[in-house]
């Protein structure tokens, strides 16, 4: 009887499943708004057979960990050392509005993968509005400043009613 040895590393892989800390390493390069990292990342997670909406799942993850870290202090389940350590550390440095933001675009690509012809088109897409993230603006900001400079807004009409509930 001749038996093989078969590490945890290489069932994640034919399974799918990338490395906890690849994620992270994602999620970070992510968050730093750094896109070029990002990419590469990816690109080497795809490359290893990495099942892209299980990434996805990954991140969503991540980010819910992070969330719970800004908001509570540490998530409502049990994390390991290294997953502990490094959501509370992206907490730090992360806007709750960044991490709910990213949220949304991560279920929403989720959605997108499933249904995708070409997912790694599909998931660079995903990746590319992440990281474009702060580049895109603060709806809410904007309409106040068009509010408050009405010689900007003479040819358009914006107006909050009184009744919303105000978040900002």
């Amino acid at each position: 009887v001749h038996s093989t040895v078969i590490s945890a590393v290489e069932v994640a892989t034919m399974l799918g499943q990338g490395s906890i800390s690849d994620v992270y390493n994602l999620f970070t390069a992510i968050i730093n708004n750094d896109n070029q990292t990002s990419f590469t990342l990816l690109e080497q997670q795809y490359n290893k057979g990495i099942e892209l909406s299980l990434l996805l799942e990954d991140l969503l993850a991540v980010c819910h960990h992070v969330t719970m870290y800004k908001i509570l202090g540490n998530p409502p389940v049990a994390l390991s050392e290294f997953e502990a350590q490094s959501a509370n550390t992206l907490a730090q440095s992360t806007s709750l509005p960044a991490l709910i933001k990213i949220w949304q675009i991560l279920l929403k690509g989720l959605e997108e993968i499933h249904k995708a012809t070409t997912p790694i088109n599909t998931a660079r897409m995903i990746i590319a509005k992440l990281t474009l993230l702060d580049s895109m603006g603060d709806v809410a900001k904007m309409i106040t400043f068009i509010n408050k400079n009405p010689e900007i807004s003479k040819n358009i009409s914006v107006a909050i009613p009184t009744d919303t509930p105000q978040f900002l």
